[in-house]
C-alpha cells in the first residue's frame, strides 16, 4: 500500500513539473533551440516566397534566429492549385478538410495534424496569408515594420494539438487607394526610401514596404485610377514587377458600378435594396482621408469606428462586395481605421455593432500586450468620441474648397467656434478637460510601456491625442482671448491673456510633437511623414491674438491649464437615442457612433420612445441624427411625435454639396428644430423612421429657444 502512495506521489510531482499548456495538449514549435523550421511543396508562386522572407524575418524578431527551410521541419506548407498528386494524396492522410476551401479565392487552412502544424491555401495569396496568421500567432503585429511594433522576444512558442481555423474573404478585392500624399507620404519617401528616383512619384522601394504590409493586411488591391493620386502611382502602372512579385493586383480604372460616399465616411447614391443580378459585384470606393470641400483631413485619420462599420455593413448587406478600396493619404497615420476595414473586408463578422470597443481593445493588445491594451481602450474610446465631437482639422470651422496650380487653395479664414463658454456649465472649457482627461490616461500608461514599444506608441496614441487636444485647445483659447480682450488693455487683461498662453504653448507643442516624429522617432526613419499643416491651411498655422505676446507674458502665464467644468444642463431636457424606454423589435445600437457613442439605427418602420418629466412652458426641439444619406432615387424622412398630438416629418435628403450638408458633416450630426408647448407632467417623444437608414444620435427639448450653444449636455454612452 506504501509503494502505491509512493508512484502516486511520484506522478504527481512529475506532472507538476509539466508545463500546463502541454498538458492540454500543445506541440512546441521552438523549443528554445535551433530554428523554427518548415516544407514546403517543389511548386508555389512567387508571392508564398515573399512570405516565408516576412515570416523568417518575424521569427528572428520573435527568437532571435531566422526560419530555415528543412525538408523534416516541424511546418509543412502547401498551394492547393499547384499540389502534385502525391502532395495531394498527404492531405487527405492528414486529414485536412481541403475540398471546403480549394475553390475559395485566397482563402487558407491552418491547423495542427500529427503534431505537426500544417498551413494549407486554395492559391498563392491564401498559402501566404496562412504562413502570416502563425507569424500573428507568434505575437508578430502586421504593423511591425509600418507601426514599429517590434514583438516580445519568446523563447518557445506552443500552439494547442486541437487548433485549427479556415478562412477566407467575404470581399473578393480588398485594397487601397493612395490619395493626397504630395504633403506628407511622397516626401518622406524621397527623403527616406527612393532618394533618387523622380520627385513627382512613388518610387519602387516604396511599394515593396506597401505590399508586404498589404500582405498582412490581406488586402490584395491597388486602386490607381483617380486623377488626384495618378501622378503619384505612375511607376506602378508603368512598371508592375513589384506589384506582381506581392500577386498584388492594379486596377487603373474601374469597370462596373462603384459606389462611393461623400468624402466623410457617408454612403450617397445607394442601391436602395440589395442588387438584383446575383453577382455581388458591386464595388465600393471609402474615405478614411480626404481633400475638398467642406475642409480636408489629411492630417491625423479620426474617422469613427462606428461609422466605418454601419457603411461597410450596409455595402454588405447590400451585396456590394466583389471590391472595397479604402482611401487613405498615409498607411502609418490610418493604422486603426485601416485594420478595422481591412478585418471587415476580409471577414465580415469580424465585429459587430455592438463588439466595436472589444475589436478596438484587441488591436491595442495586439500592438501594446494585454495590460497596456487593455488600460488604453477607454481613452482611445473616449478619444474617438471626441474626434467625432470636431475633427482636429475642422477646429478652424472654416471651409476649403478645391486647389488647383493656378488659384492655389480656396479657403475662408477661421470662424469663431459654436463653442460658447456661457452655456451648460462651459461647455468650451469641458471639451479641452475631457481631453486632458484622456492625455492624463495615456501619460500614465506610457510610463509602463516597454523601450522596444515606445516609438510605436507614440506613433499610434500619443501624436494623434496629444497634437488633437493641442489643436483643440489653440483654437478654442485664442477664441477666447480675443472674444476676452480688448486692444487697449489686452497686456493688463489676466483672463485674456491666460487664454493667449494656453493657445500659444498648445501650437509649440505640435510643433514639438512634429519635430519628435520626424526626427527623434525610431532614429528619424520617419523623417518628413508628419506634416503638421498639409496644404499650409490657416487651421494649422499660428494662432492669431489682438496683439503679440512678450516673453514676460508667456512666462507669467505659463502653467495655467483650465477651470474645473461640471455639466449644467440648464433645465433642458436631454437624452441619448441609446437612453430610449421601449422599442421596435428591430431597432439596434451602434457603439463608437455619434455624439453619444452609440448611436440608433431604425429599419424603415421601427420607432424608438421615451418617456420623461417637463415642467409648462415653450421649448425648442432638437432632434440629431447621424448625417446619413438617402438611396438612390429615394427618400430619407423620420417622424417626431409628443404625446400623440404634436407631429413633426422631416427629411434628411440634401441637394448636392449644399451648405446644410456641409455643416452637418463638420460636425458629424444633423439637427432639426421645431418648437412646442409643453405642460407640466410626464410625456412620451417617439422617433420613428420612414425610409430606412435613419439613425438617431440625441435629442433635447430647450426652454431657451433662442440658444446659442454647440454640444447637447448630456453625456456619451461610453
Amino acid at each position: 500500500m506504501k509503494r502505491i502512495h509512493l508512484i502516486i506521489l511520484c506522478l504527481l510531482i512529475t506532472l507538476s513539473s509539466v508545463p500546463g499548456r502541454l498538458l492540454a495538449g500543445n506541440i512546441v514549435w521552438y523549443s528554445g533551440k535551433g530554428h523554427v523550421t518548415y516544407s514546403i511543396q517543389k511548386k508555389h508562386d512567387y508571392v508564398v516566397d515573399k512570405a516565408l522572407d516576412m515570416f523568417s524575418a518575424d521569427m528572428k524578431a520573435v527568437t532571435g534566429k531566422k526560419a530555415e527551410r528543412d525538408g523534416s521541419g516541424g511546418i509543412d506548407i502547401y498551394q492547393l492549385d499547384r499540389t502534385s498528386n502525391k502532395d495531394m494524396q498527404r492531405l487527405k492522410e492528414l486529414g485536412v478538410p481541403f475540398m471546403s476551401f480549394i475553390t475559395r479565392e485566397d482563402a487558407f487552412w491552418l491547423g495542427v495534424r500529427q503534431k505537426r502544424i500544417v498551413i494549407v491555401g486554395s492559391n498563392g495569396r491564401g498559402t501566404a496569408y496562412g504562413i502570416l496568421e502563425l507569424s500573428r500567432l507568434a505575437g508578430v503585429s502586421p504593423w511591425i515594420w509600418w507601426g514599429d511594433v517590434t514583438p516580445e522576444h519568446k523563447s518557445r512558442l506552443t500552439l494547442s494539438d486541437r487548433y485549427e481555423t479556415m478562412q477566407s474573404p467575404s470581399v473578393a478585392e480588398r485594397g487601397i487607394s493612395l490619395q493626397g500624399t504630395q504633403w506628407s507620404t511622397l516626401a518622406w519617401d524621397h527623403q527616406q526610401l527612393d532618394k533618387h528616383f523622380r520627385q513627382d512619384a512613388l518610387g519602387p522601394r516604396y511599394y515593396h514596404q506597401l505590399f508586404e504590409l498589404m500582405l498582412r493586411l490581406r488586402a490584395n488591391t491597388l486602386y490607381t485610377g483617380t486623377a488626384t493620386s495618378s501622378r503619384a502611382h505612375r511607376h506602378v502602372k508603368s512598371d508592375n514587377e513589384v506589384a506582381d512579385s506581392f500577386d498584388i493586383n492594379i486596377i487603373n480604372h474601374q469597370k462596373g458600378k462603384v459606389y462611393t460616399d461623400d468624402g466623410y465616411g457617408y454612403l450617397q447614391n445607394m442601391p436602395a435594396s440589395e442588387l438584383q443580378d446575383g453577382h455581388n459585384n458591386g464595388k465600393l470606393l471609402y474615405h478614411l482621408s480626404y481633400q475638398g470641400t467642406p475642409h480636408d483631413y489629411l492630417w491625423l485619420a479620426t474617422t469613427q469606428p462606428g461609422l466605418i462599420y454601419q457603411s461597410l455593413r450596409n455595402c454588405w448587406d447590400k451585396d456590394i462586395r466583389q471590391q472595397w478600396i479604402a482611401v487613405i493619404h498615409d498607411p502609418k497615420v490610418a493604422a486603426y481605421p485601416l485594420s478595422l476595414f481591412m478585418d471587415m473586408a476580409w471577414n465580415i463578422n469580424a465585429t459587430g455593432p455592438d463588439a466595436l470597443k472589444k475589436h478596438l481593445t484587441e488591436w491595442l493588445v495586439q500592438q501594446f500586450g494585454q495590460e497596456a491594451g487593455e488600460q488604453l481602450a477607454k481613452p482611445m474610446t473616449k478619444f474617438y468620441w471626441l474626434c467625432g465631437l470636431r475633427r482636429p482639422e475642422f477646429m478652424g470651422w472654416n471651409q476649403t474648397g478645391l486647389s488647383d496650380k493656378e488659384h492655389g487653395v480656396d479657403e475662408l479664414p477661421v470662424q469663431v467656434s459654436e463653442f460658447n463658454a456661457e452655456q451648460f456649465g462651459n461647455e468650451l472649457e469641458r471639451f479641452l478637460n475631457d481631453y486632458q482627461e484622456i492625455e492624463t490616461d495615456i501619460n500614465r500608461v506610457e510610463a509602463s510601456i516597454p523601450s522596444r514599444l515606445q516609438d510605436a506608441f507614440f506613433a499610434a496614441v500619443k501624436y494623434p491625442v496629444c497634437a488633437a487636444a493641442d489643436m483643440a485647445t489653440k483654437q478654442l483659447q485664442a477664441q477666447e482671448a480675443r472674444t476676452i480682450g480688448r486692444k487697449e488693455s489686452f497686456h493688463h487683461d489676466d483672463e485674456a491673456l491666460e487664454s493667449a498662453v494656453r493657445s500659444w504653448k498648445a501650437y509649440q507643442d505640435i510643433i514639438r510633437l512634429t519635430n519628435y516624429y520626424n526626427e527623434k522617432m525610431t532614429n528619424g526613419k520617419w523623417n518628413g511623414l508628419m506634416n503638421m499643416a498639409p496644404r499650409g491651411l490657416q487651421v494649422f498655422l499660428a494662432p492669431t491674438f489682438i496683439d503679440n505676446l512678450t516673453t514676460s507674458e508667456l512666462k507669467k502665464y505659463d502653467g495655467y491649464d483650465g477651470i474645473d467644468a461640471p455639466m449644467d444642463d440648464d433645465g433642458c431636457v436631454v437624452r441619448n437615442a441609446c437612453d430610449y424606454t421601449s422599442a421596435s423589435k428591430n431597432v439596434s445600437t451602434i457603439e463608437m457612433l455619434g455624439h453619444s457613442m452609440k448611436a440608433v439605427l431604425l429599419p424603415k418602420g421601427a420607432s424608438i420612445s421615451f418617456q420623461f418629466y417637463a415642467p409648462e412652458g415653450n421649448a425648442a426641439l432638437r432632434t440629431a441624427l447621424i448625417p446619413t444619406l438617402p438611396c438612390k432615387k429615394e427618400q430619407l424622412r423620420y417622424r417626431v411625435t409628443l404625446d400623440s398630438d404634436t407631429t413633426f416629418t422631416y427629411s434628411l435628403s440634401e441637394q448636392g454639396m449644399s451648405e446644410r450638408w456641409k455643416v452637418n458633416v463638420l460636425r458629424g450630426q444633423a439637427i432639426r428644430t421645431d418648437y412646442v408647448r409643453l405642460s407640466s407632467g410626464t410625456h412620451t417623444l417617439t422617433i420613428q423612421a420612414l425610409d430606412d437608414g435613419i439613425i438617431v444620435d440625441q435629442w433635447m427639448l430647450d426652454y431657451d429657444r433662442d440658444r446659442q450653444f454647440y454640444l447637447f449636455p448630456v453625456k456619451p454612452a461610453i
